[in-house]
């Protein structure tokens, strides 16, 4: 594939590994800025990267589209996902727009991605930008639900046919029950925007998706319901209980109803652990909960916590500081990509990806949100952009509406993930890594940079080369697994517990702590407190390794 990097500056080309075996290869990459970047929860200096980042091809392959201006943070999305494996390229705007075919800047958008997806098996797009860096499709929409032109990035995911079968201009268009334009209405690729418009917002985001990446806490999953239309209808609350009564077990789970408890009738229909108001619903956003699943009026700005006529109304404004981290809406518009929609305030407040609507919702929608969840906790590691393409169903109002805002390559995790100390001695040549499982990628970042990559052989091992001064991080990483990151750094004592010479090489043995198994299909590890390892050492604080741990030869 050729690159046509989105800044170019003079620099130089920097290759920090040296062919020794088919296990590993060397990195290239050209400096184009000097920014700050969160890896692994350390702030360090990075620097970013223009042009071909030549990893091995992974089970997700992304394109990051944006603007000129926006390229220095998507950058920074750039590294971070190509060390996890997730090949990623940066293309702007600017290069398709002077590149491709199409009536205005959507189409051109469109039929690149689909040059992407057919030409070089790209699955995933991410946008970086609001409606006014990267414009959106308007969808004509009149039928059952509405009567208008709605916003959707979905025109971006389905690639089948080009939206305008009739030729007028008008894209999209379904009249009374009539799909003049033949839209599929299901997406091809995962898209997620993320619709924040200077690079200062767009790194305080990337700073908080590496920590979570990297400090996931433990699942859970909150249930906001309440009656729709009159109090008795109870049609949040009951599609919430339905949502629930879905997951497996071992989920902490809370609801917060309004009412909260149904006492219409004979018998009651639901009761809820809390009421749901203003004031608790913000306590809860700021709970540290995963994942909220919100069934309720709502609007631009704002979410209701109540049916229509009595509930108060949370606004964008109140969402500062929040600690939830997934947001999940309904029967509102909030998840316009604009600044000032409730989904735009729910990023920048604290949270990681809004999924809801771009025009007026419907309860009925939670039946997609439903399939979303089953699929987001039927595995040990799911991304949720792609669990976002179970939401789509044979509804296409509801199709053109749904819109997801973040990072499509969030993964998600039923544990959290161990971050490894390892003190390494002066004239290290080489590291030798046994995770126990083949196929696993390892990238080893050097401060700014990949330097090294490659993937675990059929025992699980792999040998990297560790020539130069200061010290490493290893990210490995497979689908299906919990990513773990090692931090290796240089120890500086006189005499150590390792006894090693001065030029010896390094085995990491990361095989031998006890997995609590949750379907034994994970990297991270963890032990019992004061487990005895190979000679070592692991002292563990609330599950997880906080001790350094010994080497072994």
């Amino acid at each position: 594939m050729i690159l046509f990097p989105p800044i170019r500056l003079k620099s130089n080309w920097h290759a920090n590994c040296t062919y020794t075996s088919e296990s590993y290869r060397e990195v290239g990459m050209r400096k184009t800025k000097l920014m700050i970047a969160l890896i692994g929860a350390i702030i360090i200096p990075l620097t970013l990267f223009s042009g071909v980042l030549p990893v091995p091809k992974s089970h997700r392959i992304m394109a990051i589209i944006t603007t000129e201006d926006l390229a220095p943070a998507a950058d920074s999305f750039k590294l971070w996902h190509n060390a996890l494996g997730e090949t990623t390229y940066v293309y702007t705007t600017n290069y398709i727009y002077s590149s491709y075919f199409g009536r205005d800047k959507q189409e051109k958008i469109r039929v690149f991605i689909q040059y992407l997806n057919q030409a070089e098996g790209i699955n995933t797009i991410m946008i970086l930008g609001d409606t006014l860096k990267v414009p959106i499709r308007q969808a004509m929409y009149s039928g059952q639900y509405n009567d208008a032109r709605i916003p959707t990035d979905l025109y971006y995911g389905d690639l089948d046919g080009n939206w305008d079968a009739n030729g007028n201009g008008i894209f999209g268009e379904y009249i009374n029950g009539i799909n003049v334009d033949n839209v599929d209405g299901m997406p091809d690729v995962v898209i997620g925007r993320i619709p924040l418009s200077n690079n200062e917002a767009l790194i305080d985001y990337f700073h908080k998706m590496v920590k979570y990446e990297t400090t996931v806490p433990t699942l859970s999953a909150h249930f906001w319901g309440s009656s729709i239309y009159n109090p008795d209808d109870g049609i949040g609350q009951t599609y919430c209980l339905r949502l629930k009564s879905g997951l497996p077990s071992g989920i902490a789970t809370k609801t917060l109803f309004n009412p909260m408890v149904d006492t219409f009738g004979a018998y009651p229909r639901w009761v809820g652990d809390g009421e749901l108001s203003k004031t608790n619903a913000i306590k809860d956003l700021s709970s540290g909960n995963f994942i909220t699943v919100h069934i309720d009026n709502g609007g631009l700005n704002w979410f209701g916590t109540g049916y229509i006529v009595n509930g108060e109304r949370l606004f964008d404004y109140n969402l500062k500081g929040i600690e939830t981290r997934f947001y999940i809406s309904t029967s509102s518009y909030g998840a316009m990509s604009v600044k000032g929609s409730i989904g735009y305030a729910f990023l920048v407040g604290g949270g990681l990806a809004y999924i809801g609507n771009t025009s007026i919702g419907n309860p009925e929608e939670a039946i997609g949100y439903e399939r979303l969840l089953n699929n987001l906790f039927s595995d040990s590691t799911a991304y949720l952009g792609e669990a976002f393409t179970r939401v789509f169903g044979d509804n296409l109002y509801f199709n053109y509406t749904m819109n997801y805002m973040g990072d499509p390559l969030l993964r998600v995790y039923p544990v959290t993930p161990s971050v490894l100390n390892y003190s390494i001695k002066y004239g290290t040549s080489k590291i030798t890594i046994n995770t126990g499982v083949s196929g696993v990628y390892v990238s080893l970042i050097r401060g700014d940079s990949i330097v090294c990559d490659g993937f675990t052989d059929e025992d699980g091992t792999i040998t990297l080369p560790y020539y130069r001064e200061g010290s490493y991080k290893a990210v490995l990483s497979k689908k299906g697994y919990v990513v773990s990151v090692v931090n290796l750094m240089r120890y500086n004592g006189i005499k150590d517990n390792y006894e090693q010479d001065e030029k010896s090489d390094v085995k990491l043995d990361l095989t031998r702590a006890r997995v609590y198994s949750i379907s034994g299909r994970y990297l991270g590890k963890y032990a019992d407190l004061r487990t005895s390892l190979a000679g070592g050492v692991y002292i563990v604080s609330d599950g997880r390794v906080t001790r350094k741990i010994s080497l072994i030869k």
